[in-house]
């Protein structure tokens, strides 16, 4: 699987249709993708920098992980 294709994966796992990215779950379980959000967040980290996403996509996808997360603890 091309770099690329593992960001976009790791991207509709974490965040589904909130990135405009359709969530392939099936692909991001093959590609190793976890659900935890630490993994998630080292992952990201690791796209940006391969340069498979901008800092600014990871800023910006950090941001959407961690309201997430916020919004998760307070059910």
């Amino acid at each position: 699987m091309g770099l690329q294709q593992e960001a976009s994966h790791l991207l509709g796992r974490v965040f589904g249709k909130m990135s405009g990215v359709a969530p392939d779950f099936d692909a991001a379980a093959s590609a190793g993708v976890g659900s935890d959000p630490l993994d998630q967040l080292k992952k990201l980290a690791e796209l940006r920098d391969s340069d498979a996403i901008t800092a600014a996509e990871y800023e910006e996808h950090k941001r959407l992980l961690l309201a997430k997360l916020s919004r998760d603890a307070a059910r």
